[in-house]
C-alpha cells in the first residue's frame, strides 16, 4: 500500500495487471455507437412530466396528500 496522489492521503493498493498469455484482446468500443444507442432509446421511449403538485394515488402511505404535518 502506498500514499495516494489524494487530497486526504489515502492509502492506495498499487497492482500492475498483466494480460494472459492467449487471452483475446480488450474489446474497444467506438464512442460514437453509445451515443447513437443513447439517442435511439430516449426516442423509443419519450418521457412523461411528473406534476409534483398532485398527490399520488398509488401511494400507501397515512400522510399521502396531506399538508398536516408539514
Amino acid at each position: 500500500m502506498e500514499k495516494g496522489l489524494n487530497p486526504k492521503g489515502y492509502l492506495v493498493c498499487k497492482y500492475a495487471f498483466k494480460r494472459i498469455s492467449g487471452q483475446p484482446p480488450l474489446p474497444i468500443k467506438d464512442e460514437d455507437e453509445d451515443t447513437k444507442e443513447a439517442d435511439s432509446s430516449a426516442a423509443e421511449q419519450p418521457s412523461s412530466p411528473i406534476n409534483f403538485n398532485v398527490p399520488d394515488e398509488d401511494t400507501k402511505s397515512p400522510l399521502a396528500g396531506s399538508s398536516a404535518n408539514l
